[in-house]
C-alpha cells in the first residue's frame, strides 16, 4: 500500500537468485528433489537500507559462505540499485532428506557451491528478548490458517510468507507509516496446508518481538522486526 517492496517479495528475489546459483554450480535444486532432498531455511536476517519502489531496476547477488559446518549451510545476499546497496541478508539452511527423515551434514554433501568469505552480518541463533520484556508479556495478536497460496513444493508454508505474517501484525507497517529496517526470523517447526498458527507479540520502542505457535502449542517461529 505504501508503494514499497515488501520484505517477503525481496526475500523471493533473493531465493530465486540462490536457485539460479545452485543450477549454475550444482547440484541443482531439481537433482536434490529427485533424491527426496531439499534445503530448508532455518534462520535469516534481512537488513533494508533504502526503499525499492515500482520501476526500480536492481541487482541481486548471492554466494555460499565458506564457514558452513555441522548441519548448517550458510548463504549471503546483497541487493544493489546502481551503486547503492539497498539490502543485505545472511541465512542458514539445513538440507533435509524426506525419505530418510534426517538432516544431511555439510561434510557429507558433495559441493560447497563455490563458497566465498561470509558476509559481515550478525545472525543470532535464537530470539533474545530485552530485559524490559518477559516471555509472559507476549500477547495474542492474530491467528492464521495456512492456505493453498501459502505453501511451496515441500507442502509447508513457504518461509517468505512468515515475513508477511509478522509484518501484518505491525499497524505502522500496514498503514504505510513505517517500513522494515531489519527482520530476523528463526524457523522452528513447519506448518502444513490447513494448519493453524497463533501469533503473539510485544513492543519495545521501534522494535517488535513475535512468537508463533502451532495448534498443539509447539513453537513454530520467532521473529524480531525493527522499524524505520
Amino acid at each position: 500500500m505504501s508503494g514499497r517492496m515488501k520484505v517477503s517479495a525481496l526475500m523471493r528475489y533473493m531465493e530465486e537468485t540462490a536457485y539460479r546459483h545452485m543450477n549454475k554450480a550444482g547440484p541443482t535444486a531439481e537433482s536434490l528433489r529427485a533424491k527426496g532432498q531439499a534445503f530448508l531455511l532455518a534462520r535469516t536476517v534481512v537488513e533494508v537500507y533504502a526503499e525499492l519502489r515500482h520501476g526500480d531496476e536492481f541487482e541481486v547477488g548471492t554466494w555460499a559462505e565458506n564457514t558452513c559446518a555441522g548441519v548448517s549451510f550458510g548463504r549471503a545476499f546483497s541487493v544493489r540499485r546502481g551503486d547503492v546497496t539497498v539490502a543485505r541478508s545472511k541465512t542458514v539452511w539445513t538440507l533435509y532428506d524426506f525419505g530418510e527423515r534426517k538432516i544431511i551434514r555439510v561434510r557429507d554433501f558433495p559441493s560447497d557451491y563455490m563458497a566465498e568469505e561470509p558476509i559481515d552480518m550478525e545472525l543470532p541463533r535464537r530470539l533474545t528478548l530485552p530485559a524490559t520484556i518477559q516471555s509472559s508479556d507476549l500477547v495474542k495478536l492474530d491467528e492464521k490458517r495456512v492456505e493453498y497460496g501459502d505453501i511451496d513444493e515441500n507442502r509447508h508454508m513457504n518461509n517468505t510468507v512468515y515475513a508477511d505474517m509478522f509484518c501484518g501484525c505491525v499497524p505502522e507497517i500496514c498503514a504505510g507509516e513505517a517500513r522494515v529496517n531489519s527482520i530476523f526470523i528463526n524457523y522452528s517447526h513447519e506448518c502444513s496446508l490447513g494448519g493453524k498458527i497463533e501469533i503473539e507479540g510485544a513492543s519495545d520502542g521501534d522494535v517488535r518481538y513475535f512468537r508463533s505457535k502451532l495448534s498443539d502449542g509447539t513453537l513454530n517461529a520467532e521473529a524480531k522486526v525493527v522499524l524505520a
